[in-house]
């Protein structure tokens, strides 16, 4: 096969004076747009629209290969969409074409582009014979000013790929002593960055034993250039890690997190934090067990106030004729105990999975740049990251937790207007009478008077008081409900470890096939044991957090009212009127 006339002139034009596969590409496309037929030319926009993936980017296992897609998406009929195509599914005329235009044109970037394409495809009977002219060609690049050093110096590790996946030591280590001297002239210049020296040295450690350089020798002299970068100095400890045994490892490992140490403590409260929790993170993974609990120690020591963070605040606002009918609901009730039955009475918010999921979806898709970056959930009693999102399965995790957080402080609001109505409204009865509104099947006479003195203490204007008084006696309720359903609520002795109760958040899911309404069930998590979210069982009961305000207290009588509204044919309870 040869190529047309217009075509051949065409291709030549785009590549004449260019080493970048993506200006090619739109020099190709500006010329086909004056041919008679632009599609003829549409095998070499392809083949000059992948990306080429380095061995170490997670983007080529996404690929399947060394060689990915320029954008990918989804149709409006849902099909998975990309382009360039994957390489398996280009046809056979395009693939003619590209081997034709190697035999016609003599060009060293599109010898290195589509004979290495051509290679992966393993097209004809020797498609070794492609490899070897893209080596020849990318050797041959890395020599020029153009293209950029670090476009060069991935090629180079393309090549030495290649140079090994066809057993051509010959050209592998001419392709090593041209890489050496790469770097080298690189290091001497230093004015582009560490990336090209490491994106070489990457490959150059993973070569078999014959072809392998000094490569020990080559980290320490990217190290005395770059190593002052306690990120660049991290990458020169893991390949020098990678090259040496396990006990010499050990030792390099602890210069590694050590080294992230020494920089939280000339850093600012920010940086010292992050840099603590990566010193923690490599700790953990290496199984250095002393380290991890003196770093432990050290973010412990940092509280959340230190941080200096900005509070945001947002106005929630409802609808007027809504909260006139709110109030009348319970201004119109027969007494003060009535009213509070009305309370107990009152759908959750929208909090269940669902509707949730629904939210966040929705969320993600009309604003997807604030889920590109990482977020930090940080502890409420020191400032150690406890959650941290950076990928669209945690970014997901997280605001759902948090969109269950905010529902449920919304709801609050109301909540406690509700209380305020009641009080303001009726005489109070005394606690005894009051009681009879927390009293139900599942909550002992013992345990109402615990909610109604709670209630005493939030009409006080003590509501840390009564949020701490509350809170155990809801989980005491939550315990006995499941014992009745004989749903285990301790833990055996194991050996010379004792026996110990189940935490609150087990206990819950396992009785959550008792909740009729999957959105009460989903309240009580996000009320009460959301890590994520407001958590205010564990927050208080733990001393983690500081003064309970009169929403959150509001909320903890709310789910108190609940547990009494319970019946045993199901864990719900009666619509509002």
């Amino acid at each position: 096969m040869t190529l047309g006339p217009n075509i051949k002139s065409a291709l030549e034009s785009a590549l004449s004076d260019c080493s970048d596969p993506l200006t090619i590409r739109q020099r190709l496309e500006q010329s086909g747009q004056s041919e008679k037929d632009p599609a003829s030319l549409a095998p070499f926009v392809q083949a000059f629209s992948y990306m080429l993936h380095d061995r170490t980017s997670p983007l080529r296992e996404e690929a399947g290969g060394p060689y990915g897609p320029m954008f990918s998406g989804t149709l409006e009929n849902g099909e998975p969409f990309q382009f360039p195509p994957p390489l398996g599914e280009i046809t056979d005329d395009y693939l003619d074409e590209w081997a034709a235009s190697l035999e016609e044109i003599d060009s060293p970037i599109l010898k290195a582009r589509v004979a290495d394409l051509l290679w992966e495809r393993k097209y004809s009977d020797g498609p070794h014979q492609f490899a070897k002219v893209a080596i020849d060609a990318i050797a041959h690049i890395a020599t020029q000013d153009e293209p950029s050093a670090i476009e060069r110096a991935q090629l180079l590790s393309r090549a030495i790929e290649i140079s090994l996946q066809v057993s051509d030591g010959e050209r592998t280590d001419m392709l090593v002593k041209e890489t050496i001297e790469f770097v080298k002239n690189d290091l001497d210049g230093a004015q582009e960055g560490p990336g090209i020296p490491l994106v070489v040295a990457r490959p150059l450690s993973a070569l078999p034993e014959d072809h392998r350089p000094d490569v020990q020798s080559l980290l320490s002299d990217i190290d005395a250039v770059y190593g002052s970068d306690p990120h660049i100095y991290e990458e020169i400890q893991d390949l020098r890690a990678e090259l040496t045994g396990p006990e010499d490892a050990v030792g390099i490992r602890h210069e590694q997190i050590q080294r992230w140490r020494d920089e939280a403590g000339k850093s600012d409260v920010l940086l010292r934090l992050n840099h603590l929790e990566h010193a923690l993170e490599l700790a953990a993974k290496y199984g250095f067990a002393e380290s991890a609990d003196e770093i432990r120690a050290e973010i412990g020591e940092i509280s959340p106030d230190d941080l200096n963070l900005s509070r945001v605040s947002t106005e929630i606002s409802f609808p007027s004729d809504q909260i006139d009918a709110f109030r009348t609901h319970f201004e119109e009730a027969e007494d003060a105990v009535q009213a509070l039955i009305r309370l107990a009475a009152q759908p959750p918010p929208s909090v269940g999975e669902e509707e949730v999921s629904a939210r966040i979806k929705e969320l993600m898709e009309v604003a997807p740049i604030q889920f590109l970056i990482t977020q930090s959930l940080i502890g409420p009693d020191n400032a150690g990251t406890i959650f941290r999102a950076t990928d669209p399965e945690t970014h997901r995790t997280l605001a759902m937790s948090q969109d269950r957080a905010f529902q449920s402080r919304r709801w609050s609001i109301l909540a406690a207007e509700a209380l305020e109505i009641i009080r303001a409204k009726y005489d109070i009865p005394d606690r005894e009478t009051v009681s009879s509104a927390f009293a139900g099947e599942f909550v002992s006479p013992a345990m109402s008077d615990r909610f109604a003195r709670g209630l005493e203490l939030y009409w006080e204007g003590q509501y840390d008081e009564s949020a701490h008084l509350v809170v155990p006696r809801i989980e005491r309720v939550i315990r006995d409900i499941a014992r009745g359903a004989g749903t285990p609520i301790l833990k055996e002795q194991n050996g010379a470890r004792p026996g110990q109760v189940l935490g609150l958040g087990s206990i819950l899911g396992r009785i959550e096939h008792l909740f009729s309404d999957e959105a009460l069930f989903a309240y009580f998590k996000a009320v009460l044991v959301d890590q994520l979210g407001l958590n205010l069982r564990n927050s208080i009961s733990h001393g983690l957090s500081g003064p309970v305000d009169r929403l959150d207290a509001a909320l903890l009588l709310h789910v108190a009212l609940i547990l009494g509204a319970m019946g045993s044919n199901a864990a719900s309870t009666s619509a509002a009127p």
